[in-house]
């Protein structure tokens, strides 16, 4: 259990005792990459068909395409979450604006991985 602070009339969990919120990186990991998903099945089909299904041989595939997607992004999205729990980035998520570009930061990342 969180030890809290008390200042004043306001509490705050204790830095560095909340651990990680691997639970929500998993649900937002999902969500995102079933949007750009969704995207890229509109935009470019042979994407998923292709290059992602083609990462473990099942070039063609659209159903394995779409599962290593969202297998993928899933995982990544907890990987986020373990990133974000570092210490050396306290109350980041205290700023909504921090917490998104880093999100975009991550994505972009995590993006050029899975074309290479």
């Amino acid at each position: 259990m969180p030890t809290e602070v008390t200042h004043g009339d306001a509490e705050e969990v204790a830095p560095f005792s909340a651990g990680w919120s691997w639970q929500s990186g998993e649900v937002a990991g999902f969500l995102a990459t079933l949007a750009m998903g969704v995207a890229i099945t509109v935009g470019d089909l042979a994407v998923l068909r292709g290059a992602i299904a083609g990462l473990y041989t099942f070039e063609g595939n659209l159903l394995v395409g779409w599962a290593v997607r969202l297998l993928h992004g899933t995982v990544f999205g907890m990987v986020f979450a373990l990133v974000l729990s570092d210490p050396g980035l306290h109350r980041i998520d205290e700023w909504a604006w921090k917490t998104v570009l880093a999100g975009v930061v991550f994505g972009s990342a995590y993006a050029g991985l899975e074309r290479r």
